[in-house]
């Protein structure tokens, strides 16, 4: 009895969803990928949904996060076989670019800033400031590396090609992800993945995006693709944790994580 009425429930729920496009908004600086996460399961449940728009406006941010959320739009069309399109409103760039290339198409507004392709780790030192005011710091350490980029010392030269090669592989992971996404070989790819933006215009000329035009017009793109006389979107009833990215945002002055980015600066 409780299996008919969990599934009455469901059908009765999704009898009040009016829509035929699910919709996940990536905007501002990519820190969490829980909810978008979860947006995306949510659409795999329900069954009317045609697919998947990714709207995009994000110069980037944390390269596990954006990850995550490429991944698991992978994860979606493989089992619902459903399509997922992106588009890039006014920024998609570096890990805002990442998550578009889970998508089947990519589209964008010409004046759109894109691409942005690589990976950077950023340091802040201030151990010469603590030392005019008469703070200093002590480390007791397990091995000679568990302090590498500490802002209380100056990192030495070892150290900087430890970080430069971390940075290589993600860059190396994000470009063959482009790569595959785009069907663009790796050499010419290299061409322009050295961290520069590009307008959708120019995106287009180099096949990191498959068309530009305005949103109106994408609409018109879905309507043909996915078969439908008008595009009502739908987004997924999940309650953002408000707080807990307030908390993510707490001072780390003096312990800063290590944290690869993927955002254009």
């Amino acid at each position: 009895m409780k299996k008919y009425l969990i599934i009455f429930l469901f059908l009765i729920s999704c009898m009040q969803i009016k829509g035929n496009m699910g919709i996940v908004k990536i905007e501002g600086i990519i820190i969490d990928y829980e909810d978008k996460v979860k947006e995306i399961e949510y659409f795999e449940k329900i069954p009317f949904i045609k697919g998947i728009v990714v709207y995009i406006n994000s110069p980037g941010g944390s390269a596990s996060s954006s990850y995550q959320i490429y991944s698991r739009l992978k994860k979606f069309k493989e089992k619902t076989k459903k399509k997922v399109y992106a588009y890039i409103e006014t920024v998609g760039a570096s890990g805002g670019y990442y998550v578009a290339c889970a998508s089947d198409k990519i589209f964008s507004d010409p004046n759109s800033l894109t691409g942005s392709i690589g990976a950077r780790v950023t340091f802040i030192y201030y151990y010469d400031l603590l030392k005019k005011i008469g703070i200093y710091e002590k480390t007791i350490k397990s091995g000679k590396y568990k302090d590498i980029g500490s802002p209380f010392r100056e990192m030495t030269k070892e150290e900087e090609k430890i970080i430069e090669e971390f940075i290589n592989d993600i860059y190396e992971d994000f470009l063959k992800i482009v790569s595959e996404s785009r069907n663009l070989p790796l050499e010419k790819l290299k061409e322009y993945a050295d961290g520069r933006i590009f307008s959708g215009k120019k995106a287009k000329e180099i096949g990191l995006v498959d068309d530009v035009m305005s949103f109106e017009e994408f609409k018109e793109i879905l309507k043909r693709d996915f078969s439908l006389k008008e595009i009502i979107f739908v987004k997924a009833p999940i309650k953002k944790k408000f707080l807990k990215r307030i908390f993510e945002f707490k001072n780390k002055i003096f312990y800063p994580e290590i944290k690869v980015e993927y955002r254009f600066p």
